[in-house]
């Protein structure tokens, strides 16, 4: 029954709003949303970044790509003893592939050499191809690739981030400026109502002019009656500049000219904020949570490869090549020798200083980032608690504010029927209706209130999706 009186009073309050000029075109939240983030520089700014970090992970994992070189050298010398002239053309292609699952690098190529002598007149030739095929795997520094796989975990990491960040972003360019559509909706409202207040204040003003015309009113009374009638226009001129304000404020993104807001979605906006659930819910299940601990497990891979850094190197290297050598180049295709290389090489940068504070520098970024997880964790709190308490708080005066509404109507209703009766003096009728413009006005004001409360409670739990 409660909610059924409520509603019923808000039909009659909608009654009391002025309604929009015919020439003036009401204006959806959804068009003046569209047409102001279209326009916003900072969500192209966002979009950009997630795109870089996009790009960000194709770099970090082109370690895995081939890469291809080829060369060609030609030389002839001039001998002074053995042979007096010899020449040579050597080509050679490779290409290199790193291996993500082990680290290793591997080469595999193909060589040419042509080498000609001239001793004497006599032309010696030699025809020297070859297949090569080299291996090197990290025992220890990069051992398994770490070295090239973190930097593509980190920008994965980050693309994560930045897509978050983004929804972040846009969530709370959304909710001011939604707010900011209320507000104009709720100022628009409170125009209608002082409106009505001024015209109320000036049917009272008129008949205390006519009591004291009658000698039935002292000329204080007159004068009190007119400054009243100036306080409320003071309040119009007031909240007029405040959507003046709001108007300038917004005309960077759209122009209001012309324009009124949807007061009906104004309406039914306060009506589903005050029946909301406000149940605490955790931290951990918001984006912004999922932003820092994201920002964690990045922090932790760069512990990880501070500590890779501060490592040896070990190197195991193996090759195998398959060559002949002949003095006819139709012979030179028949390739039967085989070279074989094994090598094992160390280093170690003595006293390795930078690795060692690079290894401290993240750690101490690791537990920077956690602490900073539990202080937003603690600020979560805080805020959720006080928009609770504020919302609570909100709907309970705005039920009060209801019931005495209902009250004064009543109130208005019989001394209406005294009036009717000349059992009652118009200036008490008056007095009344005009309690009754004060109440709906303090009744716009906690509907705002409810509804920016609401909109920042959202914005704050909104989960991570």
């Amino acid at each position: 029954m409660k909610l059924l009186k409520m509603y019923f009073l808000l039909a009659v309050f909608i009654s009391a709003l002025t309604v929009p000029s015919f020439s003036e075109e009401v204006l959806s939240l959804d068009t003046y949303l569209e047409e102001i983030t279209g326009k916003l520089p900072e969500i192209r700014q966002s979009l950009i970044a997630e795109e870089k970090a996009s790009l960000n992970t194709v770099i970090t994992d082109s370690y895995k790509d081939l890469t291809l070189s080829a060369g060609a050298a030609y030389s002839g010398t001039k001998g002074y003893s053995g042979y007096d002239y010899a020449n040579g053309l050597s080509l050679y292609t490779r290409i290199e592939k790193t291996l993500a699952s082990t680290g290793a690098s591997l080469t595999a190529g193909m060589e040419y050499d042509f080498t000609g002598t001239d001793t004497a007149g006599n032309t010696t030739e030699r025809f020297s191809p070859a297949l090569t095929l080299d291996v090197t795997q990290p025992l220890l520094k990069n051992y398994l690739g770490t070295l090239n796989k973190i930097p593509y975990l980190k920008s994965k990491l980050d693309l994560q981030i930045r897509k978050l960040q983004t929804a972040e972003d846009m969530a709370a360019l959304r909710n001011d400026f939604t707010k900011f559509y209320y507000q104009w909706a709720s100022l628009e409202t409170a125009l209608g109502l002082l409106e009505k207040r001024i015209e109320n204040a000036l049917r009272m003003e008129e008949e205390i002019m006519r009591r004291f015309r009658n000698n039935l009113a002292d000329a204080d009374d007159v004068h009190q009656s007119h400054s009243t009638v100036l306080t409320y226009r003071e309040s119009l001129v007031e909240t007029q500049k405040s959507v003046a304000l709001l108007k300038k404020e917004l005309a960077p993104y759209i122009d209001l000219t012309g324009k009124s807001p949807d007061l009906a979605l104004y309406e039914a906006m306060w009506r589903h904020a005050s029946q909301s659930d406000f149940s605490r819910r955790p931290f951990e299940e918001t984006r912004a949570y999922h932003i820092l601990s994201t920002t964690l497990e990045q922090a932790g891979l760069d512990i990880t490869l501070s500590k890779e850094k501060t490592k040896p190197e070990l190197n195991l290297s193996a090759g195998l090549t398959f060559k002949t050598q002949a003095e006819e180049f139709s012979d030179s295709y028949r390739i039967g020798d085989a070279d074989y290389r094994l090598s094992l090489t160390f280093r170690m940068p003595l006293g390795n200083r930078a690795s060692k504070a690079g290894v401290s520098v993240s750690k101490l970024e690791y537990e920077s980032l956690g602490l900073e997880i539990e202080r937003s964790a603690m600020n979560y709190e805080k805020m959720t608690g006080r928009l609770i308490a504020s919302l609570g708080g909100s709907k309970e005066l705005l039920d009060l504010r209801m019931e005495n509404l209902e009250t004064l109507r009543k109130q208005y209703e019989a001394q209406e029927i005294k009036y009717n009766q000349a059992r009652l003096e118009l200036n008490s009728l008056i007095q009344t209706d005009n309690q009754i413009t004060g109440e709906l006005i303090q009744i716009n004001s906690l509907k705002y209130s409810l509804i920016e409360s609401y909109l920042d409670y959202r914005y704050i739990t909104e989960q991570n999706r």
